[in-house]
């Protein structure tokens, strides 16, 4: 991956200085933002933003999910338990199917990494491991 955050982001490994700088600087920016009585910014006005998640989890899916909506995006959060996953479906028919909002991004929490169909797709994998959240 190029420093200047390509098509996806997985591993901070993946970055130079020049990539981990560019997202610091990004980070102070919503700074003044943390401390507005309105904590938003319209970067994702009209966008879609999917979180994906195959296990268990509070923080990283509340997270990720806060995150969004803080730059005004809308969020549909996907969970294994009770969704077509259930009975079987793939990570890959699961991904076309949500591709199909035109999403943002989609955020898979899980091992696995999934990717959208299409030239404006964006993944974030929430892998388990050191670093990788």
């Amino acid at each position: 991956m190029s420093a200047s955050l390509g098509k996806h982001l997985i591993s901070i490994e993946d970055l130079g200085r020049a990539g981990i700088e560019r997202i610091l600087d990004r980070a102070e920016s919503f700074v003044e933002v943390a401390g507005r009585e309105i904590k938003k910014v319209p970067a994702l006005r009209g966008r879609t933003v999917v979180n994906l998640f195959y296990e268990a989890s509070t923080r990283t899916s509340s997270s990720f999910e806060l995150a969004a909506k803080r730059l005004s995006a809308d969020v549909v959060s996907v969970r294994s338990a009770g969704s077509s996953i259930d009975k079987g479906e793939s990570l890959k028919d699961t991904v076309q199917t949500l591709s199909a909002y035109d999403p943002a991004a989609i955020v898979s929490g899980s091992w696995a990494t999934c990717s959208i169909p299409g030239s404006r797709d964006r993944t974030y994998s929430r892998s388990s491991g050191w670093g990788r959240r």
